[in-house]
């Protein structure tokens, strides 16, 4: 595999060292944003494979009242749901002084909802220290999906909005908010964590040619101007 020179593959031989590097690479990001501007910022992802980094990340002593955390993506859910990335955020990750900004309001749907989380969103402290991510085999992230509706919206880098609502997401539930790709990548550092051989090949995949809409990973991992950190385990 040919990675260009702003990605970088770190390799671990379980689950426990790659959530435990992952941690300790974030820690030292985020207090070293705190030294430079006072506070730092974070967007995560949800999922099985963030759980344990959350709970490693949540264990190291850091001043977490100057650490604002927002998420890259939710589903359009109630807090309390099985399914909401908010849900696993406030369990494994924040600490009682974490300032925390939500994508999901009391709306209907997504798009009755998305101007009030942008307005929301003033709040996060940009650039973001941190945009960790993950991907899927069909090369999205977030709720950023390959031909979706919401695609040209969502990665559009003129879109001044910071969240975008998508209505018919392929995985369920297909109500969903996302943050924009322009928004993700004004960050200091991307870390996109894998899991599994065929998330290796789906990056693989995405590193050769072929259209951005087809695997929109793509122009995470083309664009030049910030680093990305790829944290694999099988």
């Amino acid at each position: 595999m040919h990675l260009p020179a702003h990605i970088m593959l770190h390799r671990f031989p379980d689950r426990a060292a790659f959530a435990r590097a992952m941690a300790e690479q974030a820690a030292d990001a985020i207090l070293a944003d705190i030294l430079r501007r006072g506070v730092a910022s974070l967007a995560v992802s949800g999922g099985s494979t963030p759980a344990e980094f959350f709970r490693r990340l949540h264990a190291i002593d850091l001043p977490w009242e100057r650490i604002v955390i927002t998420l890259a993506d939710d589903r359009w859910v109630p807090p309390t749901h099985a399914d909401s990335t908010e849900k696993l955020v406030r369990e494994e990750l924040l600490h009682r002084s974490s300032p925390f900004l939500g994508l999901v309001n009391d709306a209907a749907t997504p798009q009755a909802g998305e101007a009030a989380i942008n307005d929301r969103l003033q709040a996060l402290p940009l650039p973001l220290t941190l945009s960790c991510l993950g991907m899927g085999e069909d090369g999205h992230y977030a709720s950023i999906f390959p031909h979706n509706a919401s695609l040209a919206k969502a990665m559009d880098p003129a879109n001044l909005l910071l969240c975008t609502a998508v209505s018919d997401a392929p995985k369920p539930p297909p109500q969903r908010i996302t943050l924009t790709l322009p928004t993700l990548m004004n960050t200091g550092r991307v870390i996109l964590h894998l899991i599994g051989q065929s998330k290796l090949d789906a990056l693989d995949t995405a590193l050769a040619d072929g259209p951005v809409e087809a695997m929109p990973i793509r122009a995470i991992l083309r664009q030049t101007d910030v680093p990305v950190e790829i944290f694999y385990a099988d």
